[in-house]
């Protein structure tokens, strides 16, 4: 064999080597991304639960859904109407208003975490409309959640009525941008559609959203938000906090978010980090954003110290009104305060002591920006009447 010969040969040997190794290349990475492929494992939810949701807005229910021949019903081409106006005035009055003024007054992108609303209500609109970028929403407050809507157990009349209800609990919100208390109270205890929980799934869906599925849930003892079995309990136990969570999607994005709302009230014990509740909350809220629109002053008093300190020092962003956090409380080493309107100290509100903030008052006489939306209650209606702060922690800005 001459030396020419010999070098081809090499030559072959390599090449052949080379294709041999690029087959097994090529094999290992089919291999694993089938492996990949098999890992990720798509939940299918059940259209049922955005179909309700649809329903109980007014909304178009597709003719396949289980819900179709309950829209065919005579009350509810009428329901669709209501429906319909009071989403108008929502509209008109907050929610196009408002989107533009946070583009340009709150941070873009600082809400990507988890958001938190104390005191909450029903009040998802303002609620996302403030923060509409976060994956977790958390809402706490004294309403009871309410069961999960079955409509297709109840008779054509309990619909009717059930409805009616719900209509009515919501129907001032479009004009006030709030919830007034009796009425929202004595219309949720109705026993069609009964609680909060109905009320969530209508903003939901009027907003855009799609709903995947509704579920009752309640905090266990390691202070994990875990289903609520059909007996009611969670191993056997009742849990102290029940609540609804509701995951969701927006339009355009496969993003599954979620949205919690907690029976619950804020107190020392239910945040203190050795109670399940607590463990709960500073797992959740950590670093969140928190907005506050609740007309009940209750961080003005002592005994609502702890749950106040709790809140300044898990918020990297608060939007409130002058019933929220006492203005005097946010250091100046630590926030960046904006104020927006107009501040009127004393202003009557049924069953609810109004506190005159003296400190507030100053700062406001040294200007404000201006405040195109209603953010007030009661006779702080209309323009030039409300009220809003903006306080963002100075080591999370951007």
């Amino acid at each position: 064999m001459n030396f020419n010969r010999i070098i081809l040969s090499c030559i072959n040997i390599r090449i052949l080597l080379s294709c041999k190794l690029a087959v097994i290349i090529l094999l290992t990475s089919f291999s694993c991304t089938n492996l990949a492929a098999e890992r990720k494992v798509e939940i299918k939810y059940d259209p049922y639960w955005n179909d309700l949701t649809m329903f109980l807005a007014g909304l178009p229910v597709s003719p396949d859904s289980k819900l179709w021949q309950k829209s065919q019903l005579p009350f509810y081409a009428g329901h669709v109407s209501e429906m319909n106006t009071f989403w108008g005035k929502v509209k008109k009055s907050a929610i196009d208003v408002m989107n533009p003024w946070r583009a340009e007054h709150i941070p873009a992108g600082i809400d990507r975490e988890s958001v938190f609303y104390p005191l909450s209500g029903a009040d998802f609109i303002n609620l996302y409309t403030m923060f509409p970028n976060s994956k977790y929403y958390l809402m706490v407050a004294l309403e009871d959640s309410g069961d999960i809507p079955v409509p297709l157990n109840l008779d054509d009349r309990r619909i009717e009525s059930g409805l009616a209800s719900l209509r009515k609990s919501i129907n001032l919100y479009g004009e006030l941008n709030y919830f007034q208390t009796r009425i929202m109270i004595k219309e949720m205890k109705n026993f069609n559609l009964k609680g909060i929980t109905p009320v969530l799934m209508v903003f939901l869906s009027r907003m855009g959203h799609r709903v995947l599925v509704v579920e009752k849930v309640g905090i266990d003892e390691s202070g994990q938000a875990v289903l609520i079995d059909s007996t009611g309990g969670i191993n056997g136990k009742k849990p102290k906090v029940e609540g609804t969570r509701i995951k969701f999607q927006s339009s355009g994005d496969e993003t599954v978010r979620e949205l919690v709302y907690l029976n619950m009230k804020l107190e020392k014990d239910t945040i203190s980090s050795s109670t399940s509740t607590g463990i709960y909350l500073g797992n959740y809220i950590k670093n969140s954003c928190t907005i506050i629109k609740a007309g009940c002053y209750i961080f003005h008093e002592n005994r609502f110290r702890e749950v106040m300190d709790f809140i300044l020092a898990n918020s990297r962003i608060i939007v409130q009104d002058d019933s929220g956090i006492p203005y005097r409380a946010f250091k100046n080493d630590i926030w960046n305060i904006r104020l927006y309107g107009v501040y009127i100290p004393l202003y009557p509100i049924t069953d609810t002591t109004v506190y005159k903030q003296d400190d507030l008052t100053q700062s406001y006489k040294k200007g404000s920006l201006a405040l195109p939306f209603n953010f007030g209650y009661g006779s702080l209606l209309g323009k030039n009447k409300s009220n809003l702060m903006i306080a963002e922690k100075k080591a999370m800005n951007r």
